[in-house]
């Protein structure tokens, strides 16, 4: 493979040894850990008898490579390069031998995974085989050379995948290039260093691509995609290793591996409580505190600054016409946060969208993918009066248990809602007053001429609050008086109360309410992003505390003194299931629940395929695949989901392009759902964080495909003998939890007559399941949605 004058980040250049020079020979390149004496063990020995028994030659890092005044990993790069095939021991996990895996596949070099037969890293093994979307080897004691000689992966061809790296992929020294995005991995346990990150990369004119490990995990293909858009990478590992945040660790090492070996430029980072990976500590960079994480942030952007600039007037200045009709194609990403481009441009209203421009207290409930945050980011005034003023906050920073902590210590349930109540009285004037300041500031004072006097007064008002004035966030103030309650120590009820509700405050309320009274201005609150605080298994008390203490505050305080107000707090559809029983028709909330047809997903679509002069997905189909099949497909593969319909779309044209087709096909829509159901497998793990007890999916998945030998169909007999052996509780009844998850999820259907029961229809759905529970076991049978039977049949 030739990559021209490849750029290093070792380097931080051009490669210094010339490796597109290089030849590859006929040799095997073995990545494996020395801190496990069992397995080096059993690599030297299968590569002593290996070198003897085959014709091809096997390289030991260990032995065969000189590092001595060296770079190692220079060192290593050089043998990969030199390699046609790369074997992978990885029963250590040890970051050093993943990092060469994913520098190995950005190498397109024949890959064999392996590990030995006790490796027992159930969930680790199960994130490799998602991630990677392969299985992985095992081999007997002893047996390790006998396994490769039966294999003999490095004689097999290597095809051309859609996670493949081309030649043009390969970053040099030249910026007349269109990868102009950088990629940043978000560590997944400090939250305080990803707002410093956050905040740097906030500054900068730049396309960042977030990947939150709270939010969502991705396969491969999606890493792929966005390293070939990407020209920078920054990894932030946080506290994570082999011992803490298995995931997180391993993800940062495949794709640091990845990043580097296609050129792009990485900066990685970690906790100095944490040690770095030994192989590429030259690279990596450890930060103390947060302000040490936003440092290096700042100094790797300025430092690639320029080459931004650059690039992006490359890219303003080429000719698009030059790309084929698919290359020049990118429908946004499935999740909001990402996709802000398209939110502006393609925004389907739906009839539950339209409800969130009424008055009042609403929540806004979906699952994850119903498009709660895209509602968020585009909650508008449209239908409402012009004369409105909208308040939208993201409340993911600021970490709800230090409000739980000092609440809870208090038995009495009044005094806890007293202290939630001055900490929402705090966050709620703080946010809004900033905005009213942002809005007279950018008024037009010709047309705000009648409400001179009010603007001045409140203006003057703001100076006088240290806390609006002071340069920092809301989410900084808070820090800032959690610390100081905690320095005082054990304090009364009035005593916190009073760290919130200073004089301040009560005078900010009223200087707030009396400006919106005299504007005759609407305000709009949105609040999204709460739900990232609130988890069921974590406390479960916090839910109801949190969310009903906010309708309270904004009751008391709006209701009877402001005509014209929405409150829309949007929450997880778990979230809601949680505490929907206590709320009473009294509290007066409108519940808003998102759902999406066919023919708004289909909108969706078209609305941005016609971003490229594309009228219809039918303009794209080939002539033996008509749309009404691709319909009738997608119909009983696909959750009828924004984020669903968005991510297949974009997999739909990934695959077509690797595969050089004008249009698509059966083959590549099969293609696409096997993609589609690891995505499955993803999301519905991440929402089974939602339960209040652990489950561990992928051993649920393995039980259903061998206990029920892989028919479609299972009794509740042995799905009760499944959930029972993988979910222990002391405190709920697993079984009926998860089977109202899976069954609230379209995971399962239940069959009554033959036919399917339309849960989400049933209006008391806690009685229907509990006569399911009665019936017979043996007589009672569910069935599995087609991508998760799918699923199922790929669990090994």
């Amino acid at each position: 493979m030739s990559f021209g004058k490849k750029y290093c980040q070792f380097a931080c250049n051009v490669c210094p040894y010339g490796i597109e020079t290089l030849t590859e020979q006929n040799k095997v390149f073995t990545a494996y850990s020395s801190h496990d004496e069992l397995v080096v063990d059993q690599i030297n020995g299968a590569l002593e008898y290996l070198n003897s028994n085959s014709s091809i030659q096997w390289t030991s890092w260990e032995t065969d490579i000189e590092i001595e005044n060296n770079l190692i990993f220079c060192e290593i790069c050089k043998e990969i390069v030199k390699s046609k095939a790369v074997m992978v021991e990885m029963s250590d996990l040890n970051f050093n031998v993943i990092f060469e895996y994913g520098y190995s596949l950005g190498l397109n070099k024949k890959l064999f995974p392996i590990v030995g037969q006790d490796f027992e890293y159930e969930n680790i093994d199960r994130f490799l085989k998602l991630l990677l979307g392969i299985g992985i080897a095992r081999y007997e004691k002893n047996k390790l050379s006998s396994k490769l000689l039966k294999k003999r992966f490095w004689e097999k061809e290597n095809p051309i995948t859609i996670n493949t790296f081309n030649n043009a992929s390969i970053l040099s020294d030249n910026t007349n290039i269109t990868a102009n995005c950088l990629l940043y991995l978000k560590n997944s346990d400090y939250q305080a260093a990803s707002e410093g990150i956050e905040n740097e990369l906030n500054q900068g004119n730049l396309n960042v691509i977030l990947d939150d490990p709270q939010e969502e995990k991705h396969s491969l293909s999606w890493y792929i995609k966005q390293l070939t858009k990407s020209y920078a990478v920054i990894i932030d590992m946080g506290y994570s290793s082999t011992q803490e945040s298995y995931h997180h660790f391993l993800k940062c090492a495949f794709v640091g591996g990845l990043a580097v070996s296609t050129g792009r430029r990485v900066l990685i980072m970690n906790s100095i409580h944490s040690p770095k990976p030994s192989d590429i500590v030259s690279i990596v960079k450890q930060y103390n505190n947060p302000k040490d994480a936003k440092h290096f942030t700042y100094q790797f952007l300025n430092e690639h600054s320029k080459s931004f600039a650059i690039i992006n007037s490359y890219i303003s200045s080429s000719n698009a016409g030059k790309s084929t009709r698919f290359n020049a194609i990118d429908l946004g990403e499935h999740i909001a946060e990402n996709d802000k481009r398209f939110l502006e441009s393609c925004y389907v209203e739906t009839a539950e969208l339209e409800k969130i421009s009424r008055q009042g207290y609403k929540l806004i409930i979906g699952r994850k993918g119903t498009g709660k945050t895209a509602a968020f980011y585009r909650d508008n005034v449209s239908s409402r009066a012009a004369k409105t003023i909208i308040v939208r906050h993201q409340f993911t920073e600021f970490n709800l248990n230090d409000i739980y902590d000092l609440a809870i210590q208090f038995p009495n349930a009044n005094d806890q809602d007293k202290i939630v109540v001055a900490f929402w009285k705090f966050v709620v004037f703080s946010i809004i007053a900033e905005q009213i300041a942002e809005f007279i500031n950018e008024s037009d004072k010709y047309h705000f001429q009648d409400l001179q006097s009010a603007a001045n007064q409140f203006m003057e008002f703001t100076k006088t609050c240290d806390f609006l004035d002071n340069g920092r966030t809301v989410t900084e103030n808070l820090v800032e008086i959690i610390e100081e309650i905690k320095t005082n120590g054990s304090l009364d009820v009035r005593s916190i109360q009073k760290e919130f509700y200073e004089n301040k405050i009560v005078d900010l309320i009223s200087s707030v309410i009396e400006f919106i009274k005299e504007s005759q201005y609407a305000i709009v609150l949105s609040i999204d992003g709460l739900d990232s605080n609130l988890t069921v298994q974590r406390n479960s008390g916090l839910i109801m505390l949190m969310i009903f203490n906010l309708h309270e505050v904004c009751n008391s305080l709006f209701g009877n003194r402001v005509n014209d107000y929405a409150i829309n707090l949007y929450i997880r559809r778990d979230i809601y299931e949680t505490i929907k029983n206590e709320i009473t028709q009294k509290d007066k909330i409108t519940k808003v629940i998102l759902k999406w047809d066919t023919e708004d997903l289909l909108r969706m679509i078209n609305a941005r395929l016609a971003q490229y002069d594309i009228e219809h997905i039918a303009n794209i189909l080939s002539d033996d695949f008509s749309i009404r099949q691709f319909m009738q497909k997608m119909e009983k593969y696909v959750y009828p989901r924004p984020r669903d319909y968005l991510f297949v779309f974009n997999h739909l044209f990934m695959i077509a392009r690797s595969l050089k087709l004008e249009r698509f096909d059966t083959r590549v829509f099969n293609s696409a759902m096997n993609y589609y159901a690891i995505h499955v497998f993803e999301s519905i793990e991440a929402e089974l964080l939602s339960l209040p007890f652990s489950v561990n999916f992928g051993k649920v998945l393995g039980d259903i495909k061998h206990k029920n030998n892989d028919r479609p169909r299972i009794p509740l007999d042995i799905l009760e003998g499944i959930i029972m052996q993988n979910c222990k509780s002391d405190d709920v009844d697993c079984k009926q939890h998860l089977l109202s998850f899976f069954l609230r999820n379209e995971f399962l259907y239940a069959i009554e007559n033959n036919q399917i029961v339309q849960w989400d229809r049933l209006i008391n759905k806690d009685s229907k399941l509990q006569s399911i529970l009665e019936t017979s076991p043996s007589r009672c049978y569910f069935k599995f949605h087609p991508i998760v039977e799918s699923l199922i049949a790929k669990n090994a």
